[in-house]
């Protein structure tokens, strides 16, 4: 178990590519979704590493992984033998700490226009870019806070050992108490995010165990000053 007062942002979008439908014998008459998708997809990659370059943060665990940008599902196309005149994709874009929402966006939906502007066709048929659902701001909590320090000594007392101190690349509800209540917050707890939203979530019992013992440490020793 980590102790993490910083979290990255995640931004939820849809990308609709277009193309143009034709029957596949004479594919070359048409222009295929799935193809011009190709070109944005490899360019939103390049697009991670280039945001990376651009930020500098501590705490994580890789200097290289900590604003993810992932396609998450892709429909396209209604037959096999038809060109495809649409691709419809929903992904997340990683928010840097200390990053505004608005600045992350324009980010990215400058680098689409960027790319389509590369392509003819795309130049005159740009992808069109929604934000949906989930938005999340990043958020922290300075290191050298009070509730952090009681928490790694209540870490200590009970593993005999200091804590590591890690930045999460996901977003969770941290942002709302540092940046709407003005409440320092961080995340603590068992298990593993990579479980998570997945077949067979679990946590182990022995780290329930562990962390009920350090958060009542932590209780005790924060409402006795």
């Amino acid at each position: 178990m980590k102790l993490c007062p910083i979290q990255s942002g995640a931004l939820t979008f849809r990308l609709t590519i277009p193309g143009q439908a034709t029957h596949a014998a004479m594919r070359w008459d048409g222009i295929s979704a799935i193809e011009k998708f190709n070109i944005i997809n490899q360019s939103i990659i390049e697009l991670e590493k280039e945001r990376h370059s651009l930020f500098s943060v501590e705490y994580y665990e890789s200097p290289e992984r900590v604003a993810p940008i992932n396609i998450g599902t892709i429909k396209g196309g209604e037959w096999h033998s038809t060109v495809p005149d649409s691709v419809i994709v929903e992904g997340r874009l990683g928010v840097f700490p200390g990053e505004p929402v608005s600045d992350a966006r324009t980010a990215f939906s400058n680098h689409i226009i960027k790319v389509s502007n590369s392509d003819p066709w795309l130049k005159n048929n740009p992808p069109i870019i929604e934000w949906f659902e989930g938005q999340f701001e990043s958020g922290q909590t300075d290191i050298n806070h009070s509730i952090i320090n009681h928490l790694k000594e209540a870490y200590n007392n009970v593993n005999n050992s200091n804590p590591i101190i890690e930045g999460v690349t996901y977003g969770s509800d941290l942002r709302l108490f540092t940046n709407h209540a003005d409440i320092p917050a961080l995340l603590f707890g068992p298990g593993d995010v990579r479980l998570a939203h997945s077949a067979n979530e679990y946590v182990e019992i022995e780290e329930v165990l562990t962390c009920i013992k350090i958060i009542s440490n932590l209780i005790i020793n924060w409402c006795g000053e």
